[in-house]
């Protein structure tokens, strides 16, 4: 009787992973994520630094740019 129920419940599928198998798949993945960020990743990541350092600089300067255009632009006002 306990074998049919078994052979029942088990359906030929596994109702949990073994904990042992998890933590060593986890541990590979680990490995390989910190294999491609050391390969891949850090140099992308420099590389959009770089960029978004570019595009602060030339936000920075269209600013300035900006606000000398407004002051000459309130001066024409008054002279007005």
């Amino acid at each position: 009787m306990d074998e049919l129920k078994k052979r029942k419940n088990d359906n030929g599928v596994r109702k949990y992973v073994n904990p042992g198998w998890a933590a060593v798949i986890i541990l590979i993945l680990g490995y390989v994520v910190m294999f491609v960020s050391n390969t891949k990743a850090i140099p992308l990541l420099t590389k959009t630094v770089h960029i978004n350092e570019l595009a602060i600089n030339t936000l920075k300067a269209n600013y300035k740019s900006i606000k000398e255009d407004l002051k000459e632009i309130k001066d024409l006002i008054k002279e007005r």
